[in-house]
């Protein structure tokens, strides 16, 4: 049986929640996706819209890996609304026949949340950085766009690229987020920046122990465009099955956090004899109250439907 509770495909593989806003009174969720049971292949973007956070219907797969600098499939990103559209940042994943990869920051646009226009690639690859580069997040702060990329560097450490805008669409390269001596694992991915009373930087990374999403509280240093840390981090779920989490603000101004369910050591295959595998967790407000700790609480409909029906 499926999940009531968390968001979750009718059959097929899910992992991280995508293009995550609320766009013309509509909450809008994607996530990756593959039609069949398998961890690996070429990843789609699956679209569903709620008007409450608690009922959703599933619009379908909106990315396919249809273009050639997609053709191996269309990987996280986030979502941006402004008043005359929906815009997707996305990774674009490309293989050749020896294995090798490239990667490019791309954008769809839509006018009505449903229908979406490929843009191509705005970013290719600096610099620096070998080709595991991807997740870009978009925010908006003081008149300027900015983005954040998971990315591996030349020496196969962890950290995050930053960009900054001022259309949305030509992005200037200003170099590494995260203090350089700090071990960020071998690869950072799903990066993301929340503004909520307080900063807090909230990253994914891949070590030899595991992959982890921690949150750090701190400043961001828009002039610098650095990320000053001021606590050595916390893991932002104390589950075993809580990875690439991403946040967005709704139109009341609550910044609203969701994150991949999975299925642990489970195999692929036959998990609860369910033709799915894994979902995304409920939806939590955060907030920075108290001892600059990030805090999360379901939202309040969620809560409401948890307590009188069964997940």
């Amino acid at each position: 049986m499926r999940p009531r509770y968390h968001i979750s495909p009718e059959h097929g593989f899910l992992n991280d929640p995508n293009g995550l806003t609320q766009f013309r009174g509509k909450y809008h969720v994607f996530y990756q996706w593959l039609p069949d049971v398998v961890p690996q292949g070429n990843k789609q973007w699956r679209h569903c819209i709620s008007d409450d956070l608690v009922h959703w219907t599933d619009e379908g797969s909106t990315l396919q890996p249809k273009e050639w600098y997609e053709k191996n499939g269309c990987y996280s990103g986030s979502g941006i609304a402004t008043e005359d559209a929906y815009f997707l940042f996305y990774t674009g994943n490309v293989r050749d026949a020896e294995g090798g990869r490239e990667t490019y920051q791309c954008v769809a646009v839509s006018d009505d949340g449903k229908s979406f226009r490929k843009k191509g690639p705005l970013i290719y690859l600096p610099d620096g950085y070998t080709a595991h580069f991807r997740d870009p997040k978009v925010w908006k702060k003081n008149d300027r766009w900015w983005m954040v990329v998971g990315a591996q560097t030349k020496e196969l450490k962890g950290n995050v690229a930053i960009f900054e805008s001022n259309d949305l669409k030509k992005w200037d390269y200003r170099g590494n987020l995260l203090d350089t001596s700090m071990d960020w694992g071998y690869m950072c991915e799903c990066p993301d920046v929340m503004d909520i009373e307080q900063q807090f930087l909230v990253v994914s990374c891949q070590k030899e122990t595991g992959c982890k999403g921690i949150v750090f509280s701190g400043r961001m240093d828009y002039a610098e465009a650095k990320f000053q840390l001021q606590d050595e981090g916390n893991l932002l779920d104390e589950g075993l099955d809580f990875y690439a989490p991403q946040s967005f603000a709704d139109e009341s101004g609550r910044c609203i956090l969701i994150g991949w369910l999975g299925a642990g050591e489970l195999p692929p295959r036959g998990v609860c004899r369910a033709p799915f595998r894994c979902g995304p967790s409920g939806f939590r407000p955060a907030s920075g109250r108290g001892n600059y700790r990030c805090r999360t609480r379901d939202v309040r409909a969620c809560a409401a439907r948890r307590a009188t029906e069964p997940a």
